[in-house]
């Protein structure tokens, strides 16, 4: 190659690098100690193909990409008449027979297209499916009703949305377990957008049906111990579905953000707003409610008129956990759940930092 191509051939790198800063807002440079001081890192969870695809992608492109040079870069002559197509590789690049020192075929070489751009924009697409699927577990750890196994969901789930719900909380679990996989495929993305969005919808009638059907039972009169027994078990399903069917509702809309890779501002702040004001919503009722079967059952045989036949009835049995839960819910406002919220959907919005290294294990600069 001669100097003025080569020249030229740099000034296109350079070009590549500006073009990924202004369109992309992406730069790639080499990582010293002296850069690192202070900071620490969070290894990221990458399936192996992944890995393998990075340090292809790393070895091969990226310095090059880095150094605004082709270094080692080879020209591939085809002898006239032959057919021009090199064997294409499972691992990425295409391949030549490499022969050993005796003449027999030893192995093949790989070789791999010098669009820098394109190489660099890859390893982009990679290590943003590898940093939403961290920041989704980080929430997930919170919802954990969402992610408990269907057998232990069927114990509190009843009724007419027992199917529905389950279904919904079935899909976003794949949705979630999936992420990675799924977002290599365009068409598979539009299909699992569409059905998050069903699932959304879903879970919020299903939070205003058993909201509605938790006023219905705090508000039923028991004549017995055994009424109210019956009456407090059932109270304790209700929430338990409430609470799946909003972390439902919470993770299928997180889920639409990563999936969508949708980090405009203005869309994110409603998304926060929209998801916080559903959970206070949801809390503030749920309090009245349970509230309601406090004042039930401390007025619960202490009239004037003593009914012997009934017995003494242990009410901090049920006074207990109800008072807990409603302090829980009262306190809420500060909850882990809503901090970890809030705290994703900020670093959506907040330049992120990645260590890749040769072997393609990718780190988080925190």
């Amino acid at each position: 190659m001669s100097s003025n191509e080569n020249h030229e051939s740099n000034n296109n790198e350079r070009s590549d690098m500006d073009t990924l800063k202004a369109v992309m807002g992406f730069d790639v440079s080499t990582i010293d100690e002296h850069s690192m001081r202070g900071k620490t890192t969070t290894k990221l969870n990458l399936d192996p193909e992944t890995k393998m695809q990075l340090s292809n992608l790393f070895s091969h492109a990226l310095p090059m990409y880095a150094n605004h040079v082709y270094a080692d870069a080879y020209r591939v002559s085809f002898p006239e008449g032959l057919p021009h197509t090199l064997m294409s590789l499972k691992q990425g690049g295409f391949g030549s027979h490499i022969k050993g020192e005796d003449g027999r075929f030893v192995g093949t070489a790989s070789f791999y297209p010098l669009d820098s751009l394109a190489t660099v924009s890859q390893i982009y697409e990679i290590a943003s499916i590898a940093t939403s699927q961290y920041y989704l577990a980080e929430i997930s750890k919170e919802l954990k009703m969402v992610n408990q196994k269907l057998d232990s969901v069927l114990e509190f789930l009843y009724g007419d949305k027992r199917a529905e719900l389950l279904a919904e909380m079935d899909f976003v679990q794949y949705a979630y377990q999936n992420y990675s996989s799924i977002s290599s495929y365009p068409v598979q993305i539009q299909a699992t957008l569409t059905n998050l969005q069903e699932a959304r919808k879903v879970a919020l009638k299903d939070i205003e049906f058993y909201l509605e059907d938790l006023d219905k039972a705090t508000l039923a009169r028991f004549g017995s111990e055994g009424d109210l027994d019956k009456n407090y078990k059932k109270v304790e399903k209700i929430s338990d579905c409430i609470e799946l069917a909003k972390q439902v509702y919470l993770m299928s809309e997180l889920l639409e953000i990563f999936y969508s890779q949708n980090f405009n501002k203005n869309y994110l702040s409603y998304v926060e707003k929209d998801l916080l004001g559903m959970v206070n919503r949801c809390d503030r009722r749920m309090i009245s409610s349970l509230s309601t079967l406090v004042g039930q059952i401390k007025a619960f045989n202490t009239g004037p008129i003593s009914l012997p036949l009934m017995g003494s009835v242990n009410k901090n049995k049920y006074l207990t956990p109800l008072n807990s839960k409603i302090q829980a819910l009262s306190d809420n406002q500060d909850s882990e759940l809503k901090q970890t919220l809030k705290q994703l959907l900020k670093h959506a919005t907040e330049p992120v930092q990645m260590c890749i290294e040769s072997n393609g294990e990718v780190y988080l600069i925190n």
